[in-house]
C-alpha cells in the first residue's frame, strides 16, 4: 500500500490521534531509504481546526534538528489523508524495554538509567531553548507528553525524544482554548491537571516520573485508576523509591524528589539543571556509562525470540516437564509412537504439549512388572483359541446371571410359585444348558438352577416375604383444615425532624415539610428523604418500619467541599447555577445530592451528572477523553 511516494510496509501502531507505518521511500538507481509514517485518522481528519492546527504544529517541530530529538522529514495530503514522515529508530521505546526487563526477572542499573535520562534531558533542553531562527523570538516549547512511549532508545546507544506532535508554543497564533489538557495522567504535574499554563517544568516532573519508572518498575503515586491517579498526584506525596530498591543512592532519591515536587517553583528551573545533577552523580560511580553500555541492553533485548522468551520465561522448562505416570493405567492402553510424533510437533510449534499420562515402557510397581499382554498369553495357547474360551466363559455367566433373575422374580410373586426342584422336574434339561440352540426362542430357554445362599438370619427372610406382600389398599384421608387467618398487621407511623427546614419525601411520595408526621404506612423497608432545591441540599436514609409508632427520624444536614477536576475543560452548572468555567476553586455546600452540569461546545451536548456530597472534601472527576 502506498501513501504518496512512501510505500507502507506495515503497521507499527495505532494510537487515539494517528497510525504509525514502517515505510520506505525509493528514488532512482534503486535508492530507499527507510523511515515512519504517521497518519492522520480519518475522523481526526475531517475536522479542519484540528488539521490546521496540525500543520502548524508540524511545521514548528521540523525546525528541530538535534540528535536526541526524532526528524521530522515531511508532511503532507495524499489520497484525502494527512501523514507526517520522520526518521526511523531501529530499537525501542522505553516502555517495551522496561517490561522485557522486568519479565527476564532482571533490573536496569541505576547509572544506565540516570545516563538515558539525562540524553532525555539534552533534548528537551534543546527544544525548550528553541528560538525563532529569523528573529530570534524564544518559542517556549513544550512537549506535554513526556513518558516512557515516546523516548526511544536505539541499538547504537542513541536516545531520542518522539511525538513532539502535540508540542504548543507559546506565542503560537491558534492556541487551544485555556484548561485543554493533552497527554498521560500518570506523567502529569499538578498544575496541568488544573489546566494551568505549561512551561518546561511540565516536562521536567513527567521525566521524574520516567527515570523512577525504570528504577523500580514502579510508578511514584499509587492509584488503582485514573481518577485515583489524579487525586493522588494533587493531594499524596510519592512513595519512596527505595520502598521498592533499595540499592538506589541518596543523591539520585534528592533527584526524584526535586522533579516530581508540587509546586513547580521547587522543581529544577530548567532540564540543564537537571542533566547537570544526573551528570554529577554518574561521575561517581565505579565504572563509567555510555551509549556502548545502552546499545548492549537493547541489541539483547531486541533480539530475535527475546520477546517470546520473556512473556514467559520458563516456557521450555513447562514444555520439558512431564506429567506424573498413571500407576493405574492398564499396560494395554499404552500411547502409540504415532501419537508420540504428534506430541512432538505440538511442541515445535509452540502450543502447549500434551504429555501422556499413561507410561511406554514397562512400569514397575513395588515387585510387580506389567509387561506386554503379548508375554502373558498362558503357554501353549494361541490367541484365536485363548479368546474362545473367553467367550464361553463370559456366556456361562450371562446365562447364570439371567436364571438367577428368573428365580427371584418367581419367588416373590404373590401366587404360588413352584421350588427350583419342581421346576427342573417338569422342564425337560437341555443337552448344553450353557449354549442356547441356534435360532431358539430366548424366552423358552429354561433358566439355568442356580442355588440359593444361605440365609443366616431367618428374621430377614421372614421380612423379606412380608415386603413381597402387596400392600393394603389405603383409605381416602379427610380434607385439610384451612389455615387460620392471621390478622392484618397494624399500621405504621413516625416523625421526621431535621435541622434545616426541608421538604419530605417517604417511598418517593411526598409528605410535607419538616416537622412532618407520616402515618398509615405498611410496615416493612421505607427510602426517607429530606431536601430542599433553592438552599441546594437532599439527604436520604433508608430503614426497616414496624407496626406501630417508629419514633422520630432525625435528619442532620452538614456540608462538605466540592472540587471539579474536569478534562479538558467545561463550564460548571450545579444546581441550576453557573460557577464558571475550570479550574474553578473548591466550593462549600450542604451535603447530599446534587446535580452539576458540564458545558463544552467542542465535546458536544451538555453532559449531567448526580452527584452526592458528604462532610469533608468531595472531588468531583470528568474526563472528557475517558470511554463513556
Amino acid at each position: 500500500m502506498n501513501l504518496g511516494r512512501y510505500q507502507l510496509m506495515g503497521k507499527l501502531a495505532s494510537g487515539g490521534m494517528a497510525e504509525v507505518y514502517l515505510a520506505k521511500a525509493a528514488g532512482p538507481m534503486g535508492f530507499e531509504k527507510k523511515l515512519v509514517v504517521k497518519r492522520i485518522l480519518p475522523h481526526l481528519a475531517e475536522d479542519e481546526s484540528f488539521i490546521e492546527m496540525f500543520f502548524a504544529e508540524a511545521r514548528l517541530v521540523a525546525r528541530l534538528d538535534h540528535p536526541n530529538i526524532v526528524q521530522i522529514f515531511d508532511f503532507g495530503e495524499a489520497d484525502g489523508s494527512y501523514f507526517l514522515a520522520m526518521e526511523y529508530i531501529d530499537g525501542l521505546n522505553l516502555r517495551v524495554l522496561l517490561k522485557r526487563v522486568l519479565a527476564a526477572g532482571e533490573r536496569l542499573p541505576v547509572a544506565l538509567c540516570a545516563k538515558i535520562v539525562s540524553a532525555a534531558c539534552e533534548g528537551l533542553a534543546y527544544a525548550h531553548e528553541f528560538v525563532e531562527p529569523d528573529t530570534g523570538t524564544p518559542l517556549r516549547l513544550v512537549h506535554r507528553d513526556i513518558s516512557p512511549d515516546n523516548i526511544l532508545v536505539s541499538t547504537h546507544g542513541a536516545v531520542k525524544l518522539a511525538d513532539f506532535g502535540i508540542a504548543k508554543a507559546a506565542n503560537q497564533m491558534h492556541r487551544t482554548q485555556t484548561g485543554i489538557v493533552k497527554g498521560k495522567v500518570a506523567y502529569m504535574p499538578p498544575e496541568q491537571l488544573q489546566g494551568k499554563s505549561l512551561d518546561a517544568r511540565t516536562d521536567i516532573f513527567a521525566l521524574g516520573v520516567v527515570l523512577y519508572e525504570l528504577l523500580s518498575g514502579r510508578r511514584p503515586f499509587a492509584a488503582e485508576n485514573e481518577t485515583g491517579m489524579m487525586l493522588a498526584i494533587l493531594h499524596e506525596e510519592p512513595v519512596p523509591v527505595t520502598r521498592y530498591r533499595e540499592d538506589v543512592p541518596p543523591r539520585v532519591q534528592q533527584i526524584l524528589e526535586r522533579t516530581l515536587a508540587k509546586e513547580r517553583d521547587a522543581r529544577y528551573a530548567n532540564c540543564r539543571e537537571l542533566q547537570m545533577d544526573l551528570e554529577r552523580y554518574l561521575r561517581t560511580v565505579d565504572e563509567p556509562v555510555g551509549p556502548v553500555d545502552i546499545s548492549r541492553w537493547v541489541a539483547r533485548l531486541s533480539s530475535p525470540g527475546a520477546a517470546e522468551a520473556n512473556k514467559t520465561p520458563n516456557a521450555k522448562l513447562l514444555l520439558e516437564t512431564p506429567s506424573a505416570p498413571s500407576l493405574a493405567a492398564p499396560a494395554s492402553t499404552r500411547v502409540s509412537s504415532s501419537s508420540r510424533e504428534r506430541t512432538r510437533q505440538g511442541s515445535d510449534t509452540g502450543s502447549p504439549a500434551k504429555v501422556p499420562t499413561l507410561v511406554e515402557e514397562p512400569l514397575t510397581v513395588g515387585d510387580t512388572t506389567r509387561t506386554d499382554p503379548a508375554q502373558s498369553r498362558p503357554p501353549g495357547g494361541s490367541p484365536s483359541r485363548w479368546t474362545g474360551r473367553v467367550v464361553l466363559g463370559v456366556s456361562v455367566l450371562a446365562l447364570a446371571s439371567a436364571g438367577y433373575g428368573f428365580w427371584r422374580v418367581t419367588r416373590s410373586a404373590p401366587a404360588p410359585v413352584a421350588s427350583v426342584a419342581q421346576v427342573e422336574s417338569a422342564s425337560p434339561r437341555p443337552e448344553n444348558p450353557t449354549r442356547p440352540e441356534a435360532g431358539a426362542n430366548p424366552s423358552s430357554t429354561p433358566p439355568v438352577p442356580v442355588p440359593s445362599p444361605p440365609d443366616p438370619d431367618p428374621k430377614k427372610k421372614a421380612s423379606a416375604s412380608a415386603e413381597a406382600q402387596p400392600p393394603p389398599a389405603l383409605e381416602p384421608h379427610p380434607p385439610a383444615p384451612e389455615p387460620p387467618v392471621s390478622p392484618a398487621p397494624l399500621p405504621a407511623s413516625f416523625r421526621v425532624e431535621s435541622n434545616l427546614p426541608g421538604s419530605v419525601r417517604v417511598g418517593g411520595k411526598p409528605f410535607g415539610s419538616t416537622p412532618a408526621d407520616v402515618k398509615g404506612l405498611t410496615p416493612g423497608r421505607v427510602s426517607v428523604e429530606v431536601f430542599d432545591k433553592q438552599q441546594g441540599f437532599s439527604k436520604k436514609q433508608t430503614f426497616e418500619l414496624k407496626p406501630g409508632d417508629n419514633g422520630v427520624l432525625r435528619f442532620t444536614i452538614g456540608k462538605g467541599r466540592l472540587s471539579f477536576l474536569v478534562l479538558p475543560y467545561a463550564t460548571v452548572v450545579l444546581d441550576g447555577k453557573t460557577l464558571g468555567d475550570t479550574p474553578l476553586p473548591p466550593v462549600e455546600v450542604y451535603e447530599g445530592r446534587h446535580v452539576i452540569k458540564l458545558i463544552n461546545d467542542k465535546q458536544g451536548a451538555p453532559v449531567t451528572r448526580e452527584f452526592v456530597v458528604k462532610p469533608g472534601d468531595n472531588p468531583f472527576m470528568f474526563n472528557y477523553n475517558a470511554p463513556r
